[in-house]
């Protein structure tokens, strides 16, 4: 067991976790002496000025799912790409066929693009649930144009609109297009704040608005090296809120964006995750140009960032 001193204001989470062992054992031993090692790695990494240089040497960390994240990691992650192929989006022909029909039956008749658009996915896939709906006789087109396809106006039949009350008897979500569950975790792993460059100067900026006690960003930044959960507990007033919000300031600035899916597609359940009054969507532009270009071209997206 290794000694620490008696007088040390500031202990570490997974000290904390360890510290209560039983002291007779040798997994205990190994264990605490580990977890001493973090401790005067964070310690050493947050209490001295380093250079850049001295902080481009921080060890790399393991996520909990074993991918190694270095320095800087989190900052490349970028948005879940759209799919290019029915297999890619996670989804079933016939829940994509039901999500079609579900949009067609709240709005009467829609242009190809505008499913398409609805959905967040490229027509390329949005054709293919067309194009089994229809010949399956639940829906029809009524208008359109030489330009082709996604300028087509589609309509529910009858049996069409038996099929889309179905449809709405199992999930009555409608909207974008939903994400595999096991898409988001592995984007989740992406995003993790293990990764982000936490010094003191850059913490103290997050709380310049804010007046705290001396000492307390020596105790916040160890456990914000850590990458792991930190729990502030204390009476009614004494500022819990105030250390949550630049804490979440801190990560706001040094993580950067954190990309959600719309809805997340769990065996046969959907689960709405976009909330506009918390979350924002970075594609307003990219679809107010989409909406300006005409059917043919819009018919050919390459790339849909507002899949997520």
């Amino acid at each position: 067991m290794i000694d620490r001193p008696t007088d040390e204001k500031v202990q570490h989470p997974i000290e904390e976790s360890f510290g209560k062992q039983d002291d007779s054992t040798e997994q205990a031993r190994r264990l605490t002496a580990k977890n001493q090692d973090l401790t005067d790695l964070y310690s050493d990494l947050f209490q001295k000025k380093q250079t850049t240089a001295e902080t481009d040497k921080i060890p790399q960390s393991e996520s909990s799912a074993g991918t190694t994240l270095n320095k800087g990691a989190r900052k490349q992650a970028a948005a879940i790409p759209a799919p290019q192929t029915l297999e890619e989006t996670g989804l079933s022909l016939v829940q994509l066929c039901n999500l079609v029909l579900k949009q067609l039956y709240l709005q009467g008749s829609a242009l190809g693009i505008e499913i398409s658009r609805s959905a967040h996915l490229p027509f390329s896939i949005i054709d293919v649930s067309l194009a089994f709906l229809k010949d399956d006789k639940c829906i029809e087109v009524t208008s359109g144009n030489m330009i082709g396809r996604s300028s087509y106006r589609f309509n529910l039949t009858e049996l069409g609109r038996i099929r889309a009350r179905e449809a709405f008897e199992q999930c009555r979500y409608v909207g974008p297009a939903p994400v595999p569950l096991e898409a988001y975790v592995r984007q989740c792993q992406l995003q993790t704040v293990v990764g982000i460059e936490c010094t003191p100067e850059r913490l103290e900026e997050s709380f310049s608005e804010f007046i705290i006690r001396e000492g307390l960003l020596d105790e916040l930044g160890p456990a914000v090296c850590s990458g792991r959960s930190i729990f502030i507990y204390g009476p009614p007033g004494n500022g819990k809120t105030l250390i949550a919000k630049g804490l979440g300031r801190f990560l706001n600035r040094q993580g950067g964006e954190i990309h959600v899916p719309y809805a997340l597609q769990m065996e046969n359940s959907i689960i709405t995750l976009f909330d506009p009054t918390i979350h924002q969507t970075t594609d307003d532009h990219e679809l107010e140009q989409r909406n300006n270009t005409d059917p043919k071209t819009a018919g050919r997206m390459p790339e849909m960032k507002d899949w997520v």
